[in-house]
This record gives C-alpha cells, structure tokens and sequence, in this order.
C-alpha cells in the first residue's frame, strides 16, 4: 500500500506523503487523511491534506484487493494535485 515516506511522480513533481489516517466511520467503511507535500526542484510546499471515504465492510481492510484499491485511490487523487499545482504554479509567488 501507499504509505508514510513513498513517493508519486508525474511530470518530475513529487507528491510526498507524509501521513495517512484511517478513521472508521460509524456505518460503514472508512475515511482516510493523506497528508502530503509537493517537492518541485527546490520548492517544497507546507503540509496539505486530501481526504476520501472508502466502502468496505470493516472486516476487509487489509484484504490484498482493498489495500490495491485504496492505494489507486491515492494515485489519482495525487495526479489530481500535481495537476492542479501545474496549472497555477506559474501565478503563484514562490516563497522559500
């Protein structure tokens, strides 16, 4: 699975992660935190986070295809940033 110290690269930008929670949610499933940083060449962003719910039945959390399933969960949702920060890190000041 994805975890704490890895790592997604698109385009030369990494998406750190730098924390993961897991939050069981009262019905059903689980709500998980993902903590992460961008690191451009010699810009690294503060900490943000992205969260996402997940359905499973709690049971099934460290099942080989759920652990698959979150984890290109978080893949995307990395593309997702580092999509976004390409198209607005020509207007925003840098500040290091």
């Amino acid at each position: 699975m994805t975890s704490i110290g890895k790592d997604v690269v698109i385009d030369g930008i990494r998406l750190h992660i730098v924390e993961i929670a897991t939050i069981k949610k009262y019905k059903r499933g689980y709500r998980f935190l993902v903590g992460y940083r961008i690191i451009d060449g010699g810009f690294i962003s503060p900490v943000a986070h992205f969260w996402f719910d997940f359905p499973v039945d709690w049971t099934k959390i460290n099942d080989e295809h759920t652990i698959e399933q979150v984890e290109n969960i978080i893949k995307q949702k990395a593309k997702e940033v580092i999509d976004f920060y390409k198209r607005i890190k020509g207007k925003v000041k840098m500040i290091h």
